[in-house]
């Protein structure tokens, strides 16, 4: 079982449950307040840029994903 942070007792899976879903709410409000300005941003890069951006700016989805996308790895 995992233990709270800076606590000795570990949590049980409903704390843990609860402890996820306020990480995950935390997640989609920060990601509805991103949403607006990036779109600001992209609209106003040229289209070199806006390549760019579209290998850089991507949600965490792993470094193998995204190493593919850069071309970085090779079959």
């Amino acid at each position: 079982m995992m233990a709270a942070p800076g606590a000795g007792e570990p949590l049980s899976p409903i704390e843990r449950l609860d402890r996820h879903d306020r990480m995950l709410a935390s997640m989609r409000d920060n990601l509805h307040r991103l949403r607006p300005v990036l779109a600001q941003l992209y609209a106003v890069l040229s289209s070199e840029q806006k390549r760019k951006a579209d290998v850089l700016l991507v949600p965490h989805d792993g470094m193998m994903v995204r190493m593919s996308r850069c071309g970085m790895m090779r079959k």
